[in-house]
């Protein structure tokens, strides 16, 4: 509940600007337990009709319950807080290291020279060797393998892929509902001064007219979609594991490269997984180009 001080048909004071922060039209004041409902384990897994459904009735509100479009907004209005909240963080990151908000580095080019591939000691691999050969009873010789063992523990792993959704409408025209409001007259009988040819004649004409106007609809729906691009980063090293997401396959990588420099991860090898998307290897390689340490795969 909030409360206003009026004072000749003006608002003095309200403590619904004055006090707490601004909200839209759909959103409320949330408390710790709708918090945890409605965003961590409620829309980040289900929709947000269902995270509804069931946030009302664990709270017996089957009436004048919490509606969809509230979870919605709380979910999305949190959503960007987190995104300006890892933005802001991420410039300072990278300002603080010498690095443009586009993630070049212009700092002393040595800096990151010096950073090779760490590999697994000899007795290490040939225990390795030795439990594999039990196991599959291979009987070449494993460790004339040309391929370097790695250890995983100086290697940081990450996939990315660049993801694309088509956008929703919001609001959707149903087809039956159209279909029944559609009339249908009657039969009308052929004019008797028309001839059964002239008749015939104007059956092709109808069925090439209604074919064109089926391929003009659908070339214009496939005009009319538009389709919403995220950049997904998986990044994994020594068990631990953590997603990076964004709009834009270069901000993305901007914001990557502050997450590496603020833990300390800029001394591993940089293992990149990704598909034969070439615009996808150009920006890694450009966004990395002062880092040897690196392979693609």
């Amino acid at each position: 509940m909030t409360h206003q001080i009026v004072h000749e048909d003006k608002t003095v004071y309200n403590t619904a600007q004055d006090v707490f922060p601004g909200l839209g039209y759909w959103e409320r004041y949330l408390t710790s337990g709708f918090k945890d409902l409605a965003s961590i384990y409620g829309a980040t897994k289900e929709s947000y009709r269902k995270t509804s459904d069931v946030m009302n009735r664990i709270r017996y509100q089957p009436d004048d319950g919490t509606p969809s479009r509230t979870v919605r907004e709380q979910a999305e209005g949190e959503g960007r807080r987190l995104m300006k909240a890892i933005d802001h963080q991420a410039r300072q990151i990278l300002s603080t290291h010498d690095f443009r908000e586009d993630g070049i580095f212009e700092g002393d080019p040595t800096t990151y020279q010096g950073h090779g591939e760490v590999s697994l000691s000899e007795d290490r691999v040939a225990k390795a060797i030795a439990v594999c050969q039990a196991q599959v009873k291979v009987h070449c010789d494993l460790s004339t393998n040309p391929v370097g063992s790695e250890d995983p523990e100086q290697t940081v792993n990450m996939t990315i892929d660049d993801v694309g959704s088509k956008r929703q409408k919001a609001t959707r025209t149903c087809h039956r509902q159209e279909a029944e409001k559609v009339v249908i007259a009657p039969n009308s009988a052929p004019n008797s001064e028309q001839t059964f040819e002239e008749q015939s004649e104007e059956k092709p004409e109808k069925k090439s007219e209604k074919k064109s106007e089926k391929k003009s609809e659908k070339k214009s729906e496939k005009k009319k979609r538009t389709y919403v691009h995220t950049t997904v980063i998986h990044v994994e090293q020594a068990r631990r594991s953590y997603l990076i997401t964004g709009h834009g396959i270069k901000y993305v990588l901007s914001v990557l490269i502050a997450f590496l420099l603020n833990s300390h991860l800029l001394q591993c090898r940089l293992q990149f997984f990704t598909d034969g998307y070439t615009i996808l290897h150009d920006a890694i390689r450009w966004c990395f180009s002062w880092y040897p340490n690196l392979a693609i795969i």
